[in-house]
């Protein structure tokens, strides 16, 4: 009976060892499934991101962004709750996810506010080809202003390629423009600095007579 209580017991270990070892197992091959899923989402968005993959520098990746940053968060959680020698394998890989994530960010940004400018300078366009001179003097200090502020947007853009793709869609056009009617704008600028001078002197004389 005694042989036999002790066997029973004996027993009911083992089976909550095998438990606990399979449950260890699960749950280290659902974390390798959350860290392989971040790393392929990390591919795709580096795929859609640069111009020697699939990138053209007018389309802009939200979806696959979206995924990779969901993904790598979803695998970091995980990772941080392994064993130190798993979590330093695993964070490793997540890091190169990280980058990934961080560069698309720079393309995302560059192109959203690429065209931006882009659509600045064709506002300008048409001002220029209708002769609204108010108008277009506005509209050339505020894109003046853009390519001033988002330049570094474009210069943080990873890969010579991609960058300057960018540069040639969106900054380089802008630039031309810009210094195209540098010279006539500061003219314009003159005369009506001078004809507001004449204007406030005739007022004054006016004053100074009555």
């Amino acid at each position: 009976m005694k042989l036999f209580r002790s066997a029973a017991i004996f027993g009911l270990f083992l089976m909550l060892f095998c438990i606990l070892g399979q449950n260890s197992a699960f749950a280290a091959s659902k974390t390798d499934t959350l860290v392989n899923n971040a790393i392929k989402a990390g591919k795709t968005l580096t795929n859609v991101t640069t111009v020697e993959k699939k990138a053209n520098g007018k389309s802009i990746p939200t979806k696959e962004y979206n995924a990779a940053v969901k993904a790598y968060k979803s695998a970091k959680s995980a990772v941080n709750k392994q064993s130190a020698k798993q979590k330093k394998t695993n964070l490793s890989k997540l890091k190169t996810v990280n980058t990934q994530i961080t560069r698309g960010k720079k393309y995302i940004d560059a192109v959203t506010y690429g065209k931006k400018i882009a659509q600045k300078k064709a506002t300008l366009d048409k001002y220029v080809k209708t002769g609204s001179t108010k108008e277009m003097l506005n509209t050339y200090s505020s894109l003046l202003s853009d390519i001033k502020k988002y330049s570094p947007k474009f210069d943080a853009v990873y890969g010579k390629k991609t960058r300057d793709t960018i540069k040639k869609l969106y900054k380089t056009p802008a630039d031309k423009i810009i210094k195209d009617l540098n010279y006539p704008v500061t003219v314009k600028k003159s005369i009506n600095e001078t004809t507001k001078l004449i204007k406030e002197s005739a007022s004054s004389s006016k004053l100074a007579a009555q």
